[in-house]
């Protein structure tokens, strides 16, 4: 019987920690990388606070968000400067990559086919002056 009930248990765990692993691989090729907190667990991404709050950098109030592109996929949109009118932001995979730029005098972008939810980006950086 304590056989039995032992082999029960050792068998529950395996199948726990299978499943454990098997989630966190999915969870990692749905967003693309993995983190806590992104402005310093993502290098490219604390690099760019970091050019952001740089006395040399001349935009007056860059911002960053964290979204949803291609319903399932995190991604970021840096904002260069948003109180200018010429607002341009760039749409990054969660490893840096440069998607797309968008916005411009006209309202330009090239974003279209990446289906941004712009209703559930949340604000993740903004300068302070």
């Amino acid at each position: 019987m304590k056989k039995t009930v032992l082999s029960l248990v050792v068998l529950c765990c395996f199948f726990v920690l299978g499943c454990k692993e098997q989630d966190n691989n999915n969870n990692s090729s749905q967003t693309g990388c993995v983190f806590e907190n992104p402005l310093t667990d993502l290098a490219w991404l604390k690099a760019k606070v970091n050019e952001f709050n740089s006395p040399e950098y001349d935009a007056s109030n860059p911002k960053i968000y964290r979204c949803v592109y291609k319903t399932n996929q995190i991604g970021f949109i840096v904002e260069l400067d948003s109180d200018s009118p010429n607002m341009l932001y760039v749409l990054h995979s969660c490893k840096g990559e440069v998607l797309c730029n968008g916005g411009g005098f006209v309202g330009e972008s090239i974003c279209q086919e990446f289906n941004i939810d712009y209703n559930s980006k949340v604000l993740i950086y903004q300068r302070n002056n």
